[in-house]
C-alpha cells in the first residue's frame, strides 16, 4: 500500500519531473535545421535524372499551432524545387509525417500502395518513399540531409528499383559563394 506524500515532500518530488517534461518539450520543439536557401551542385558532380543540378529549398518557421496558440519555433514544412537539364519539379512536404496511399479494387488479389515518411532523426532530415505491390517492396528512395562544417548540404541518396540498389552521396554549395 503506498504512503502519502507530505506537502512539502511531494512538491520537491513533482518539480524535478515537471523541469524534465519542460525541457523535453522544448528540445524537441527546437529540433531541425534550416536548409532554406539556393544550393548548387558541388564542382565534380554531375547531374543526372536523380540528382538535379540544383535546389531552391523553403523552410518557413512556425510560431502558433493550428488554433493559433503560440509555440516554440518549429520547421513543419520543406518546399523543394529540384531544376533539372530540362525542368523543375517542385514538393512540399509536412515533417513529421508518416503517411501512405493504398491502389487497388475491393477482392482484387494484388495490391499496390506507398508510403512515405519525412521526419527529423537529430540534426538530419529523412525523407523515405517505398512503393510497394502486394505487401512487397517494388521501390524505394532515401534521402538523408544534413549540413557539413563547411556550410554544404550534404544528401544521402539511396534509390531501389527491384533488387538493384544505388546509393550516392551528393554536395550542393549555397549559390554565390
Amino acid at each position: 500500500m503506498a504512503r502519502p506524500v507530505d506537502g512539502a515532500r511531494g512538491k520537491l518530488i513533482f518539480l524535478p519531473w515537471l523541469f524534465v517534461a519542460v525541457s523535453s518539450i522544448s528540445l524537441h520543439a527546437q529540433q531541425g535545421v534550416d536548409f532554406s536557401g539556393s544550393w548548387v551542385l558541388e564542382d565534380g558532380t554531375t547531374a543526372s535524372a536523380d540528382i538535379p543540378a540544383r535546389l531552391t529549398v523553403q523552410q518557413p518557421i512556425i510560431t502558433t499551432t493550428a488554433r493559433d496558440a503560440p509555440m516554440a519555433p518549429a520547421f513543419r514544412t520543406i518546399t523543394i524545387t529540384r531544376h533539372f537539364a530540362n525542368y523543375a519539379r517542385d514538393e512540399t512536404h509536412d515533417i513529421g509525417v508518416i503517411g501512405g496511399v493504398v491502389g487497388g479494387l475491393p477482392g482484387q488479389a494484388v495490391r499496390t500502395s506507398s508510403e512515405w515518411s519525412v521526419r527529423w532523426r537529430g540534426d538530419t532530415l529523412w525523407m523515405e518513399k517505398w512503393n510497394l505491390t502486394a505487401g512487397v517492396v517494388t521501390s524505394s528512395r532515401i534521402e538523408i540531409w544534413r549540413l557539413d562544417e563547411r556550410g554544404r548540404l550534404v544528401v544521402d541518396l539511396a534509390i531501389r528499383d527491384g533488387d538493384k540498389v544505388e546509393r550516392r552521396i551528393v554536395a550542393y554549395r549555397r549559390e554565390g559563394k
